[in-house]
């Protein structure tokens, strides 16, 4: 698949009848590296409710040793 989303595919011996081995193709791998201005904010909403958890989890404990 290629940045316009098209696909190609390339078939060989397709009609089966000949079972000598092709020549392998050289596969390629693809990395593409990027920077994201605001995965920032992401992470900060992240850390912003995993504090926030933490802190009900601890009041809801603290609440229900008192009432019992």
């Amino acid at each position: 698949m290629d940045a316009s989303g098209k696909v190609s595919l390339a078939f060989s011996n397709i009609d089966g009848t000949s079972n000598a081995q092709t020549e392998a193709s050289k596969e390629v791998l693809s990395i593409d590296a990027s920077i994201k201005p605001f995965i920032n904010l992401v992470w900060a909403g992240v850390i912003v409710m995993v504090a926030g958890f933490i802190i009900s989890a601890f009041r809801r404990s603290k609440e229900s040793l008192v009432i019992d």
